[in-house]
């Protein structure tokens, strides 16, 4: 095949992802279109645990075709979490998500690319969807209220399907979401927002809910209708209807809580509720003569049972995603045999500074662990640093990016070398840190003792002073006063907020499921972000006081720099903005006791630097995408 051969030569520019369940009969014409697109193209294979040969079929092309690669989930994770195993996977410029009872047309992923490449502020773009006949249905909305909600889930879903098909417009626009059979996200903005939010199991909210954190990037959303697919709608639901229905219903009202407030998700609830018990109380009447009503009837009589038992609004984020993955007891499966050394990679970042990370190195040489690979991601050094460590330790992984992306971007670059080499851990560990023999061994019994450990930190002691507590594994956040604090002593984990990211090891599971590090955090806070992105995903993180790593501190930019005040209070600013409660009083009680101690040394550069740094961040939403951190030319020159 022609087409095919073409794209094994060239590195994809679209990763494409399709995640399976029970998809046999609809696979083979994806994939098919797919085959013969005139762009290049990866594609992952996802199945989510599949009954059927679905998952033998995905294995069958993975064997067949170079660029196809196929994920075998042992649980069936959901639509949402099943994308987000292709975090870390992709070299793509641009990541494709499509339905699996979908067809392309052989120049509509084509026409989608030049569009991105001329409109460089859209970050996300769906085509018009269209029936097999060739009639198109609604493939984009501009809003999702009470009134949509309504509409979609409460009336007759056949009338409110034509209705919304005749009153659509089907012009190219800016909408607040497209339709999640065929979304098309740049990989840069997908990898930021850090994925879809698992805890939307199947409902069309996912991708509403992606496309809002991604304007929130500052990016537009674009219907276009220059391109277009074939949905062969209904088909998946079909094989599950009580999945389809009641996990409908649980992720409107998530995500009414998430983006509406209580209020307007009780009231959503209520309605709904009410619409389940006059469905179950007619489709009762009609069972007597009619057995397809008895079942209409079961379907929603265990919807209202769900409504009261399993409803986000009282049983919060992680009860309910312990429940949607039943039986299993963990939402995402480990992969690694008891019996086996799991595969660790130990990601350190450098920045003109040999003799720290030279020291650190060092000290790894020593690790009383077999099964590790160490990589140094150097970030955009200006002097010898990259060849000097290829000099004096050529059995470590040194991969150079083209400019300084940050401690984030920097360690994302290392992230993804290590996820695509089969990795079970990650250890991101400070270049200016020298770590005890056992260090890695105890972080990884702690990691593995339980299947939900996401992230483990150290036992930080100060460099110049041996014996004295750094950190306890990371710290404590006050949201009244918005500053953090590093544990000085042995404390239960659950006093412990955050993972220091000065020695924290991941679990590649984890990463799946919440994505990478956020870009967002140039320096500073980007460990507490991802520890507070993990309970949300309910994970948990721990300490391993057995762990040992002496930290110098701040080598790169200096205790007393200026910089330093720069890069804290703006990440600082982002953090609390993401996750206070209130987060203008924690992001301004914060910064003004900040403030107030330098004005009070006298040093106004200072003062000046945190306020600035607080104003600039404050306002980053009408700042434009184009001034944020792009994405890593590293994983573009790797191909």
């Amino acid at each position: 095949m022609d087409m095919e051969t073409q794209s094994r030569k060239m590195a994809p520019r679209v990763s494409v992802v399709i995640v399976t369940y029970r998809s046999g009969n609809e696979l083979p014409g994806c994939m098919h279109s797919l085959l013969h697109q005139s762009v290049p193209i990866e594609i992952l294979l996802i199945d989510n645990a599949s009954p059927d040969e679905t998952a033998q079929m995905v294995t069958d092309y993975a064997e067949r075709f170079s660029n196809v690669h196929a994920i075998l989930n042992r649980e069936n994770l959901g639509l949402a979490a099943g994308n987000n195993c292709a975090l870390g996977r992709c070299r793509g410029d641009y990541l494709l998500f499509l339905n699996p009872d979908t067809v392309l047309p052989v120049d509509s992923l084509e026409r989608m690319i030049d569009f991105l490449n001329e409109a460089q502020d859209v970050g996300v773009l769906g085509p018009r969807c269209v029936y097999e006949d060739g009639t198109p249905h609604v493939s984009s909305h501009r809003n999702w209220g009470i009134l949509d909600v309504i509409a979609w889930r409460i009336l007759p879903y056949r009338f409110v399907r034509r209705l919304y098909d005749r009153l659509s417009r089907y012009e190219s626009q800016d909408v607040l979401f497209v339709s999640g059979a065929c979304l098309l996200i740049r990989r840069q903005i997908f990898e930021e927002i850090g994925g879809y939010d698992p805890e939307y199991f199947l409902t069309v909210e996912d991708a509403i809910d992606l496309c809002i954190r991604a304007q929130e990037t500052g990016s537009r959303v674009v219907f276009f209708s220059d391109a277009q697919v074939v949905h062969y709608t209904g088909r998946s639901g079909a094989q599950a209807p009580y999945l389809v229905v009641w996990q409908g219903i649980r992720g409107t009202i998530y995500h009414f809580l998430k983006h509406k407030g209580k209020f307007q998700a009780l009231l959503i609830s209520g309605l709904l509720g009410l619409s389940s018990a006059a469905r179950v109380l007619v489709a009762g009447i009609f069972g007597i003569v009619r057995p397809r009503y008895r079942a209409v009837a079961h379907i929603y009589g265990k919807v209202l049972r769900d409504l009261f038992l399993q409803n986000p609004i009282f049983v919060g984020r992680a009860g309910t995603r312990n429940k949607i993955t039943a039986p299993q007891e963990s939402s995402i499966t480990r992969r690694l045999a008891t019996h086996l050394t799991p595969r660790v990679h130990v990601v350190v970042l450098n920045w003109n500074n040999y003799p720290d990370t030279a020291s650190c190195l060092s000290s790894l040489r020593q690790l009383h662990y077999d099964n590790c690979e160490v990589v140094v991601v150097d970030n955009g050094s200006t002097d010898d640093s990259a060849s000097q460590i290829r000099n004096e330790f050529p059995e470590v992984t040194v991969i150079e990016t083209t400019r300084n992306m940050g401690f984030a971007g920097g360690c994302n670059v290392g992230i993804r070398y290590a996820l695509g080499r089969d990795s079970h851990f990650i250890w991101l560990l400070n270049n200016d840190t020298v770590v005890d023999p056992g260090a890695l061994q105890t972080l990884v019994d702690k990691a593995t003792s339980d299947d939900r450990m996401g992230a483990v930190g150290s036992a930080i002691y100060v460099m110049d002073a041996p014996t004295r507590l750094a950190a306890w594994g990371g710290g404590h956040i006050n949201f009244w006063l918005g500053r953090s604090r590093h544990i000085l002593m042995p404390v239960p984990e659950s006093s412990v907020d955050f993972i220091t990211g000065a020695s924290m090891l991941i679990a590649r599971e984890a990463i799946e499921q919440i994505g990478l590090l956020s870009e967002r955090f140039f320096m500073y806070w980007e460990d507490a972000d991802f520890c507070y992105r993990l309970r949300e995903g309910n994970w948990k993180i721990g300490v391993s006081g057995k762990s040992k790593v002496w930290h110098r501190g701040s080598a790169s930019v200096g205790k007393a720099s200026v910089c330093l005040d720069s890069y804290f209070n703006a990440s600082a600013a982002r953090f609390f903005r993401k996750h206070a409660p209130i987060p203008s009083w924690t992001i301004w009680v914060g910064s003004g006791l900040r403030l107030g101690k330098r004005a009070l040394q006298g040093n106004w550069e200072k003062v000046r630097a945190v306020l600035a740094a607080v104003l600039e961040a404050d306002d980053e939403k009408t700042r434009s995408r184009k001034d944020r951190p792009t994405t890593l030319e590293a994983d573009h020159n790797r191909g």
